[in-house]
């Protein structure tokens, strides 16, 4: 989550997708649709099981033919020519908005409680994941096949789960890493990784294709359409709900969705967790004709249509007992509920 005006996490009147969201959604095989993407070889640069590479002599004979020098090295032996032109390894992934092992990760490592207003929430242990026996080789290849994906080759609503499963696992990835710093002390906030306080969400950390990106740049650009939040009105496509998605490890984020965000269920996965979050007195609470609400709605306040559209966005999905509230002529909004920093790890858990 971009915290540019504080250390911290798309217009209201419309309050669903944008055009180009909702004719993504109308398309057909939105969730089936299979996505090319490269993963950068090991070791020598080439691909090491090319299964479509054919000698020049025999490409008639045999898919799996080998040239004449190589015959011995049989499955792993590369072409003179493909040894003197070293690339990625072209594969299709028919889920590359949530890479196999993604949901096992959450499973096993989010832990989600009740709540007694209907809600729940949810904790990292980051702890656990860290010491797992797989647990750095579970990360290094979510990391690489989140990363190794062609953002333009999906489709909007496919692009839009990828980058918040991306974004959420790049941020547990981070917190584990850094979850014990080298004086030995234990990870209080992930404001604290970095040079300074706050840094972590612009260090360039992420890698993708030839660009780098920052955590907030990152989601500013695959997210949230690089719009100015300047402006007056709410860019017609951004659509605010995905604050209440994005994760940033802290006690005062939206609680972490246990499951990954799928392309054909996002619509109502988005509309569940942003009721989730109003449901608890971290994002609002009503105090006689004011409804106190998180800062998400004073830092981004332009990505919900300013104070219109933070009103109209409430009275859809704040809980029945807000919304009384704000049907009366002397109510008010008060984006002033402060930010908890501290990590999300489970309460009785410690590095």
């Amino acid at each position: 989550m971009r915290r540019d005006r504080a250390p911290g996490c798309g217009p209201a009147a419309r309050l669903r997708f944008g055009p180009w969201v909702r004719a993504a959604l109308g398309g057909a095989a939105v969730a089936g649709a299979a996505v090319v993407f490269a993963i950068a070889p090991p070791g020598t640069g080439h691909a090491q099981n090319a299964q479509n590479t054919q000698n020049t002599e025999d490409a008639q004979n045999a898919q799996t033919t080998q040239t004449t020098q190589d015959t011995q090295n049989t499955q792993n032996t590369q072409t003179t020519e493909d040894a003197q032109s070293p690339g990625p390894q072209r594969l299709t992934l028919e889920t590359p908005y949530a890479p196999p092992g993604y949901e096992r990760l959450l499973k096993n490592y989010v832990v989600q409680t009740p709540r007694g207003d209907g809600g729940f929430t949810t904790r990292v242990d980051y702890a656990a994941l860290r010491d797992a026996r797989d647990g750095e080789a579970v990360r290094k290849t979510l990391r690489e096949r989140f990363l190794a994906v062609d953002p333009e080759a999906m489709d909007p609503v496919a692009r839009i789960a990828w980058a918040l499963n991306a974004y959420n696992f790049l941020v547990i990835d981070l917190v584990v890493k850094n979850l014990t710093a080298p004086s030995g002390a234990p990870l209080a906030s992930i404001g604290d990784i970095g040079p300074k306080s706050f840094a972590v969400f612009d260090l360039q950390t992420i890698t993708l294709g030839e660009e780098t990106y920052s955590l907030n740049r990152f989601e500013r650009h695959f997210l949230f359409l690089d719009v100015d939040r300047n402006a007056k009105t709410a860019h017609e496509e951004l659509d605010p709900r995905l604050h209440f998605a994005l994760v940033c490890a802290a006690v005062g984020c939206p609680p972490l969705w246990p499951r990954p965000f799928l392309p054909e269920q996002l619509d109502e996965q988005l509309d569940a967790a942003v009721r989730n979050a109003l449901l608890s007195d971290r994002h609002l609470r009503v105090d006689g004709h004011t409804v106190h609400v998180s800062r998400i709605f004073d830092w981004y306040a332009a990505d919900f249509g300013r104070k219109d559209g933070i009103r109209a966005f409430l009275m859809r999905y704040a809980p029945p007992a807000a919304v009384k509230v704000l049907g009366g002529k002397q109510s008010e909004v008060a984006p002033d509920i402060e930010w908890d920093w501290s990590l999300n790890r489970p309460l009785e858990k410690r590095p």
